[in-house]
């Protein structure tokens, strides 16, 4: 995969990488049970390379811990004096079966501003006064990771966990403490490669429940989507018949991929951009989020474009 200066360029402030694009995998979750969890768990595992969980992030604890020694919590100390594997997880446990929000995070403590990338992962779930729980999980890849690892794990996913929708492919990754700034780059960039998904997992999985997000290289299409739209499979098997769209079918859903890799979508470059990205959203279109928050930063507030983004494929003038 072979991307353009631009992009393989990091957007640096005041002598720190603000935003770089990296390769990631979001799914938007209907659970996760315990088993679904653990199943997460070890896929990560399996598939990233040694030393990728160095730091674990929970919701009781307010900084990194790390991975070889993590401070447990009275539940996580009772599970290790009974020989539990992993005891620091206990409190993630109880959060599930009790219906509450949770966080889980591993990280190879690898910095944005570090050129090699950085291997995470992250599964959470809120819970809002409104609309219940809503769930995610997201791992993000250096560019360097062979695209088939991603397929690989997006399979055993829509073969072993209950969700809604995901996505997957190249991204904007970013420095939240510098998200404002971050956006901004990411709007002018986004403007020219519509190809890469914007992420601002604050904002979207709030609403994840009513409609996918994105069509990416990898598109994820779950049981969830029901309440969408009923005749959801249909749309989906409808892509099949699209050039080079592979569409496999799992247990839990569907996993549809545009081509070989990721496409960039270089409007600059109109010979270069593929066709199938705008064909397949079209398709889908009644399955696309009605409506979104606004992302940061200060362009998408006063353009008031995320919408435009996130139906970029369909109505192309609205993003232009």
């Amino acid at each position: 995969m072979k991307l353009p200066p631009p992009l393989l360029r990091p957007f640096v402030l005041e002598g720190k990488v603000a935003c770089r694009i990296m390769l990631d995998l979001t799914v938007y979750l209907k659970g996760p049970t315990q088993a679904e969890l653990d199943f997460l768990i070890d896929l990560y595992r399996r598939t990233s390379p040694p030393g990728s969980i160095q730091r674990i992030g929970l919701a009781e604890f307010p900084y990194w811990l790390l991975a070889s020694a993590p401070e447990l919590t009275l539940s996580g100390r009772i599970a290790a004096a009974r020989g539990i594997p992993d005891p620091y997880l206990q409190p993630v446990y109880r959060r599930i079966r009790e219906g509450r929000a949770f966080e889980l995070r591993y990280w190879d403590h690898v910095s944005i501003d570090d050129p090699r990338g950085s291997w995470s992962f992250s599964c959470h779930r809120i819970h809002l006064r409104n609309s219940g729980l809503h769930s995610a999980l997201r791992v993000l890849f250096p560019l360097d990771t062979d695209v088939e690892v991603l397929v690989g794990i997006a399979r055993d996913i829509i073969d072993n966990v209950e969700f809604i929708s995901g996505h997957g492919g190249l991204t904007f990754a970013y420095d939240p403490w510098q998200r404002i700034a971050a956006f901004d780059h990411i709007y002018a960039q986004a403007k020219r490669y519509w190809g890469l998904d914007i992420e601002n997992m604050n904002l979207t999985v709030p609403v994840s429940n009513t409609g996918i997000k994105t069509v990416s290289w990898l598109t994820l299409f779950g049981k969830g989507l029901s309440a969408v739209d009923p005749a959801w499979t249909e749309l989906v098997r409808g892509c099949a018949s699209l050039p080079l769209v592979n569409i496999e079918r799992g247990r839990r859903g569907y996993l549809m991929r545009l081509g070989l890799e990721p496409d960039i979508e270089d409007m600059n470059r109109p010979k270069t951009m593929n066709d199938l990205y705008f064909q397949a959203s079209r398709r889908l279109e009644p399955l696309f989020l009605r409506e979104h928050p606004r992302f940061s930063g200060r362009l998408f507030f006063e353009n008031a474009d995320t919408m435009g983004w996130i139906r970029r494929f369909i109505n192309p003038s609205d993003w232009r």
